[in-house]
This record gives C-alpha cells, structure tokens and sequence, in this order.
C-alpha cells in the first residue's frame, strides 16, 4: 500500500510529493517556481530519505519545511466513482473498464477512494483476484474495507468457523458482519425453513 507525502519549503517555495511503499522510497515529484542549479538539485534530493521511518528526524530538523500525509483522494459523485475506478482498472489490468447500465446506481452510496481501490486491485483473496468489476466491488465493499482500512486483529475478531453459542453474544449488526466474514472465507450457509441461518458448511 502507497504512502504519498507532500513536503513543502517555506523559505524556498518549493513543494516535493513522495510516494513510499512498503516502508521505501518509491516515486519523487517535485514542483518548483523556478530552474534549480544543480547544487540546489543535489541538496534538495539529499534530504528526502529513502526509508519512510527516518522521515521523523527531517521533521525534526525542518529548517522550515513541513510534512503532510496526503488523504486518499476520494470520488464523491457517482461519474467520479465510475472514472476513479475506471483509472485504476487500466493501471492494473492495462484494459479500460466499461461500466453495466446498472453500476451506476450500485456504486451511488458505496464509498470509493484510492486507498480503497489500492486494496481492491492488490489483494489475493479468492473472491476478488483477477475478477474486477464494479458489482463485485460493491458485492465485496466490506471484506475490502477491512483490507484497506482495518487492521488484522478487527479481521480476525470472529471466529474462522459457526459458532452457535457465539452468535448469541452478538447484536444483528454483528451477526450480520460475523455470516458475512464466513462467506468471505468460502464457506456456505445452511438455513432453516423460515430461511434463518443455522450452520456453515
């Protein structure tokens, strides 16, 4: 998962955008109001260091320049939801992505931001590797969100198989989330017949 930073230089005005992943230095950007000399080239690449971890002591020695973690861009309206994920189909399958006539209204209240998406188009989970689309975003929007946001502990909160004195500790909500982490793990519900869930095959 990228880590964008933007540094900026107020004595200087200058204004850097680096990109870490993996803990490393991955993608340099820099914009400046005018042409460097090749001193001030050098000096400036010298500062930015090239493990995420050592970015504190820059912070610590400034000199006047302030580091801001950049917010995943976020897509509020649903032509932008359609154009993000449009963007990231094509950078990780090379092929552009054409939208169903009933994505549109799928992807209206669902959430869609690079951080989201980064998750989406790297992870090796069975449901959603090699199978992009937009309604299988939507369908597996939570299992990514835990992905992108969560941490392995909220992952693994519930148990791997159907526990049923469990399921009576547990609100509707997260009754909901614990069926819904089982199916994400490949496993299928049995039902009764007024269509209550029982078991887990």
């Amino acid at each position: 998962m990228a880590t964008v930073y933007i540094l900026k230089s107020k004595p200087t005005n200058r204004t850097i955008r680096i990109e870490y992943e993996g803990g490393y230095l991955m993608a340099i950007k820099m914009l400046f109001k005018e042409r460097l000399s090749e001193d001030k080239y050098r000096s400036t690449l010298a500062l930015i260091p090239y493990c995420e971890t050592d970015l504190p002591n820059l912070a610590a020695a400034s000199n006047g320049i302030e580091i801001e973690k950049e917010q995943p861009r976020e897509a509020k309206t649903t032509p932008e939801k359609i154009a993000l994920f449009c963007l990231f189909y094509k950078k990780h399958t090379t092929v552009n992505y054409v939208a169903t006539q009933a994505e549109p209204g799928m992807i209206r209240n669902v959430t869609i931001d690079e951080k989201l998406l980064d998750a989406y188009f790297t992870t090796d989970h069975f449901y959603i590797k090699n199978n992009y689309s937009i309604t299988n975003y939507v369908r597996h929007f939570n299992l990514v969100q835990n992905y992108a946001y969560g941490n392995a502990k909220q992952r693994n909160k519930y148990p791997n198989t159907y526990k049923p004195e469990f399921t009576k500790t547990l609100s509707p909500n997260q009754f909901n989330a614990y069926c819904q982490h089982l199916i994400n793990l490949g496993l299928k519900p049995r039902k009764n017949r007024l269509g209550d869930i029982i078991d887990f095959d």
